[in-house]
Order: structure tokens, then C-alpha cells, then sequence
């Protein structure tokens, strides 16, 4: 049978993304989904080279766990690809926001991402992929007309807290991204022409706008590296322009080259 998520392709292209339909996607499912009441944000922990190389994975399951594992997957480059129109075995045990079943509730995407911050196979998340990670839950949050809060990651849903660590990114910021692509506000123009910074204290706000008044947004730590898109003067006060808002300048050190 055709399940309930076909509307899905559509609401993701006119946000302007790329989707790649796998075969079969339309039927694939254990059983149907339940009214949609968020998006559950995952990493693969996969292979550390292509684009979604574990696209066989989530259609098709592991031994010990059948597929689909989740409705959409999340390529390197930014494509989308859709996986199930169906239920994916994805959430576990968990509760956010009062929803305690995930796999009915939450649209599932799984990121290729190793998810690892140290070693050998340590990766960063290229900006495409986390632009398109923002814009993909800003297109589902506006269809179904829920609150950003809607949107978790399945380090924060499951349960007991701690059994899961995905995504490696810090969520707080991550959805300060999806509001403002709801705002129909841009998102801060990362890439080649940013520069890399250092927090320098404890406990750095992240806020909405370059004032000491605006909403917090997220919180940084001492060490934690950042991509600085622009500088902006409010008053005689230097504010940066990162991933998910803005932060005083005096509290972040230019990294070393």
C-alpha cells in the first residue's frame, strides 16, 4: 500500500532542495505513520567517504534491526533522498515535547555523518549538508504547522538520557537555524569566505540579534571552534555573525592558522 508521507517530495523541492526519489520509497514502511508531530534528527555513523553511502542501510536495515530506519536520508552534498513514505524504525525509547513514539510521531532523517569529533575518522559537517539539514525541518515544521520545538535530536528524545549521542551538532543552535528560515530570515552565509574562531569563556550566549537584549538562542563553551560570516558594530559594542545567531567579539579569539 501507498503510505501517508508522499506529500513530502514536493514540500522539500519548492524549499528549494534537491530530492532524489529511491525506488519503492512510495510502500515502504512498517505500517503507516501517525499524525506527524515533529522531525527526529539523527547521524548515520557510516563510512566517512561519499555521499550517503549508507542509503542500503536505510532502506534495507541491519541484522538486527530491519528496514527502513528512518523517511529521509541526508547526503554530504545537501540532496535529499527519500527512503520510506512509511513508518522506519528509527526514535528507540525516548520522549520529547509529551511524544513518547517516536516512529509514529516523528519524521525520521538520517545524515551521513561519522559522527565522530576526535581521531581518525573525525568529521565536520560540511555547510551544504547543514543548510539543507536546517532547510529540510523548516519545510517539514511549516507544512504540518508546528513549533520549532517540534524539532529534537535523538540524543535528547531517548531514553534513559545519554543511550544516544546524534547528531554530534549542538541542537540549541540548530534550531535557532530552522527559526530563522521560518522568520523568512537568511541564514548566516558560511563558507569560504568565513573565518575560524575560538570561544574564549564559559558560558558565551548565543543570541537572535547583535544586542545584549535579544533572545538567547544557545549557549558556547570555552574551546568550542566557530565559523565568524561578518562583523557587525551596534553602538561602540563589535558583535560576529556565526551558525545560529551572534556573539559578543570579545569573548571569541581568532584560531590559529
Amino acid at each position: 500500500m501507498t503510505y501517508s508521507l508522499t506529500w513530502l517530495p514536493g514540500v522539500l523541492r519548492d524549499a528549494g532542495l534537491e530530492v532524489l526519489e529511491h525506488p519503492g520509497w512510495q510502500t515502504r514502511g512498517h505500517g503507516d505513520m501517525g499524525t506527524v508531530q515533529g522531525v527526529l534528527c539523527h547521524h548515520t555513523c557510516g563510512p566517512l567517504h561519499g555521499d550517503l553511502p549508507d542509503i542500503n542501510v536505510l532502506v534495507d536495515g541491519r541484522p538486527d534491526l530491519g528496514g527502513p530506519l528512518c523517511n529521509l536520508g541526508l547526503g554530504r552534498s545537501g540532496k535529499v533522498y527519500m527512503i520510506a513514505a512509511g513508518k522506519g524504525w528509527h526514535a528507540g525509547a525516548g520522549s520529547w515535547q509529551g511524544v513518547t513514539d517516536g516512529n509514529s510521531h516523528f519524521i525520521g532523517i538520517e545524515a551521513e555523518n561519522t559522527g565522530e569529533t576526535t581521531g581518525p575518522r573525525a568529521e565536520a559537517w560540511p555547510d551544504v549538508q547543514m543548510q539543507a539539514y536546517m532547510r529540510v525541518c523548516a519545510a517539514i515544521v511549516e507544512h504540518v504547522g508546528i513549533g520549532v520545538a517540534m524539532v529534537a535530536g535523538h540524543k535528547e528524545y531517548a531514553r534513559p538520557l545519554g543511550r544516544k549521542n546524534d547528531p554530534s551538532f549542538d541542537m540549541v543552535i540548530f534550531r535557532a537555524g530552522v527559526a530563522r528560515l521560518l522568520d523568512k530570515r537568511p541564514l548566516p552565509a558560511l563558507g569560504r569566505s568565513a573565518r575560524a574562531g575560538v570561544v574564549n569563556i564559559d558560558g558565551l550566549n548565543v543570541r537572535s540579534n547583535a544586542s545584549a537584549g535579544s533572545t538567547i538562542v544557545g549557549v558556547l563553551f570555552k574551546g568550542d571552534n566557530v565559523e565568524i560570516a561578518a562583523e557587525i558594530m551596534n553602538g561602540d559594542s563589535k558583535w560576529l555573525r556565526i551558525a545560529g545567531g551572534y556573539v559578543a567579539a570579545r569573548f571569541v579569539d581568532d584560531a590559529a592558522s
